[in-house]
């Protein structure tokens, strides 16, 4: 599934005005996603050391990963719980590792790869595609971004693309990330505040825009 770049800079264009003084209001009423910049950050800095994750290094790799989602929403939890014990496993840092290997032209494929590897190894676990985003966001919130059904359904609609929920998991993710890459992009000029961060940025966006009720 391809992006339309037409539709999402119309997109853009419409709702940047509302989307800032949201994000720069300085209520949590209106804006309520800082932590978000307080979090991933801060996990990409402390897994930059991790190029790669061994059978060495995948329990330290597996407590940072864990470690701040109970004060977020990033993932589901129960996902969360299932990740802690599935990492405790043989082999299962290969799965990580092939999230690690992506970049945002193959992660599409990184995702499904690291879907049928979670499978193999954990015959009754599926995660969910928001917390291979989570993890993806982890190591690097500049080239990926989180994800919901919702948002990407949303997304689809926007991009005139039909039965998205028919697609892989990883195509679902590389619909998402892909748009909040381009958003985060035409952002960049209208950021005053905070670190940039592509991704991040772009997916802010979305959910907010989206998301977030009338006020």
């Amino acid at each position: 599934m391809e992006i339309n770049k037409v539709a999402l800079k119309a997109f853009y264009d419409l709702h940047k005005e509302d989307y800032f003084r949201r994000r720069y209001s300085g209520d949590a009423k209106l804006w309520d996603e800082l932590y978000k910049w307080d979090i991933l950050p801060r996990l990409n800095k402390e897994l930059a050391q991790y190029q790669s994750v061994t059978k060495e290094s995948v329990a330290e790799v597996a407590r940072i990963l864990t470690h701040h989602t109970s004060t977020s929403n990033f993932a589901n939890w129960r996902d969360i719980d299932d990740l802690k014990d599935f990492l405790q496993r043989p082999n299962a840092h290969a799965v990580i590792n092939e999230l690690w290997r992506a970049t945002p032209e193959s992660v599409d494929q990184n995702i499904d790869s690291a879907g049928a590897m979670t499978q193999f190894l954990m015959s009754d676990k599926k995660f969910a595609p928001s917390t291979w985003a989570y993890l993806l966001a982890a190591r690097d919130c500049h080239s990926f971004a989180l994800y919901r059904d919702v948002v990407m359904k949303q997304v689809a609609e926007i991009c005139g693309i039909d039965k998205p929920a028919a697609v892989s998991q990883g195509k679902k993710y590389a619909l998402v990330n892909d748009a909040a890459l381009y958003l985060g992009e035409l952002m960049r000029r209208d950021i005053t505040e905070a670190p940039y961060m592509q991704a991040l940025d772009g997916q802010d966006f979305l959910w907010v825009v989206l998301m977030y009720s009338e006020d």
